[in-house]
């Protein structure tokens, strides 16, 4: 089979990026324009935390579910497909404002969810197919695409919602649309998976149990969950316009993308598990500055530092599961993914009625903590196991 020229393979990850940022984008920016949805369907805050809730959870299921399909097929059907589904969030200003409303918005978000989760297996595996690329510089590139466009689609939604109102994101659509074209004209393929489970033949085993991996990541996914999730409304209440309160988010998730390819970095020296407890604790006293100063503008710049930590630290958790466990890789991958940051927005749900009763800057306040109990967690699993040196994988957090 002839192999694609380096700059034509380049074109394609580049297509492929594009569809991960576009459909991330549209799974982050519900929180982002949250105080506008929230005033135009009266919706109380525990159902419009549902709303978030339900679009992660039928995104991080989905996932789970559709890994494994269509193995044997080149074609990235599927990629076409969420990215049609996805698109359907820019018509929330078509809801009608009544009884229903809340009914319409749910059927709404899960088709979203299903969208957002059909992009992600088939996206990697186009990325598998691109040969002559380095597999840790396209995944990188990949990744870090789907999450500058959960954060940096918040922001871009805010500008947009806060001039133009809900018609504003209709301007959206013109990514999806990009996207398709230029993978239809690229001819990107998909790689047909092997029967037998991955393994990074240069990696040394890390003897980090499975289990352990999970009850670290689930912290985390959660602290980061309820951030990304109430900390727009939270600065809306203390009276910041709607872009600036997407903004904090988008700091964070820039400063995750240098920070997980800095940790990884520094894992293949000192070793992941260490790495990955480290970024959790280091995160922490960013996030209390931003918590503490608030009221203050310029807080906002500690959330850069705290992305910087608390991404790279489910990364490398991530990196670890690859090699953790006796399932295969794909089922530890759906697990610490889509099972995990499900577990994480189940936890949303149930802040949700908290938030509402005692205040959203309570429930942020205490966030952190999630990060806490993973570096804690973290130096038990330190203690318990063997854990080595080895090369890593870079694999950045994938939230919806």
């Amino acid at each position: 089979m002839n192999k694609s020229s380096y700059s034509l393979q380049w074109s394609k990850l580049v297509s492929l990026t594009l569809s991960h940022f576009t459909v991330d984008m549209y799974g982050g920016m519900l929180a982002a324009i949250l105080p506008v949805i929230r005033s135009r369907f009266g919706l109380s805050l525990t159902m419009a935390v549902g709303l978030i809730t339900l679009l992660n959870i039928v995104c991080n299921l989905t996932q789970i579910f559709t890994g494994p399909l269509r193995a044997q097929k080149t074609t990235p059907v599927l990629v076409n497909i969420g990215l049609v589904l996805g698109s359907v969030i820019c018509f929330l200003s078509m809801v009608p404002a009544s009884d229903l409303s809340f009914m319409w918005l749910c059927l709404m978000v899960m088709v979203v969810g299903v969208g957002v989760a059909f992009v992600h297996p088939e996206g990697l595996r186009a990325v598998h197919e691109l040969d002559k690329i380095p597999s840790a510089v396209s995944t990188a590139f990949f990744m870090n695409g789907g999450f500058l466009g959960f954060s940096g689609g918040a922001l871009l939604s805010a500008i947009l919602v806060q001039r133009f109102g809900l018609e504003g994101i209709y301007f959206l659509l013109i990514l999806p649309a990009a996207a398709i074209v230029a993978i239809w004209i690229l001819r990107v393929d998909l790689a047909v998976e092997d029967s037998v489970a991955g393994v990074d033949s240069k990696a040394v085993a890390m003897n980090v149990p499975f289990r352990f991996l999970f009850f670290m990541a689930v912290p985390v996914a959660t602290s980061s969950t309820i951030i990304a999730a109430l900390l727009p409304t939270c600065l809306n209440e203390l009276g910041f316009e709607l872009d600036f309160g997407a903004l904090p988010m988008t700091l964070f998730g820039i400063g995750g993308c240098f920070g997980a390819l800095f940790w990884a970095s520094v894992a293949s020296k000192k070793g992941e598990l260490i790495c990955c407890v480290f970024a959790s604790f280091l995160c922490i006293p960013f996030l209390l500055v931003h918590f503490i100063f608030m009221r203050y503008s310029y807080s906002i710049w500690a959330l850069l530092p705290a992305g910087f930590c608390a991404v790279a630290a489910f990364s490398l958790i991530v990196s670890m599961a690859r090699r953790g466990g006796v399932k295969r890789l794909g089922n530890r991958m759906g697990v610490i993914i889509g099972g995990v940051w499900g577990v994480a927005n189940i936890v949303l749900l149930a802040v949700g009625p908290i938030a509402e009763k005692f205040g959203v800057r309570t429930v942020i306040n205490i966030s952190w903590l999630g990060y806490l109990v993973a570096g804690i967690l973290g130096l038990y699993a330190l203690r318990k196991t063997n854990a080595v040196v080895c090369k890593p994988t870079v694999v950045l957090a994938e939230q919806v």
